[in-house]
């Protein structure tokens, strides 16, 4: 991956700080350095028959996947999960829905006109956001003759190496567990 893009990869994008907030209540696992986190995405450049879902990555971290998992699984939104290799970095992805009641302020935010979102839509970006080092404030209440270049174009995953299927993840760490169905020294359950 170039420079350019690794940066763009890692840098928070605009589906992460803006749209993000309506799908979760919290930012518990939107976090770096304990879960892994990498960012939200609008696009996946391997997957695109996926259209308008967001895509969130993380950084394959056995001891914390199940978590993650079980915390996205849970998110009425949730619509997938899938592994993938991008410079020879195992990633998981999982992938939401728009929310229906927020399709429409979801598409003014794509659009960059995140000015005319509603106060109530603005708040639940505010307070997602609350306290952590992201000023989102610079986003959602500039005026309407700033915002020509704050659209979310295409924010996309960058091209993988490979897609791992399920299978190869299951049995990825075979030699790892000491009984069958049993959980393995790096914390991956495998049932049998």
């Amino acid at each position: 991956m170039t420079d350019q893009k690794l940066y763009q990869f890692y840098n928070w994008t605009n589906t992460t700080k803006l749209i993000l907030p309506f799908l979760f209540e919290n930012r518990k696992y939107i976090d770096r350095q304990w879960y892994g986190f990498i960012n939200a995405f609008n696009e996946d450049v391997n997957k695109p028959y996926l259209e308008n879902k967001i895509f969130l990555v993380y950084k394959y971290q056995t001891e914390h996947i199940v978590d993650i998992e079980l915390y996205c699984r849970m998110n009425k939104c949730y619509f997938s999960a899938y592994t993938t290799i991008i410079d020879d970095i195992i990633y998981e992805i999982f992938v939401f829905t728009i929310p229906t009641e927020y399709i429409k302020t979801i598409k003014l935010i794509q659009k960059g006109f995140t000015y005319s979102i509603s106060n109530s839509n603005k708040d639940i970006i505010s307070k997602f956001w609350n306290g952590s080092y992201i000023n989102i404030n610079k986003h959602v209440f500039i005026k309407p003759e700033i915002l020509k270049d704050i659209g979310i174009k295409k924010e996309q995953i960058p091209e993988s190496d490979y897609m791992i299927e399920p299978w190869e993840m299951l049995f990825a760490n075979i030699n790892n567990c000491t009984t069958k169905g049993a959980v393995c020294e790096d914390s991956t359950l495998f049932l049998f």
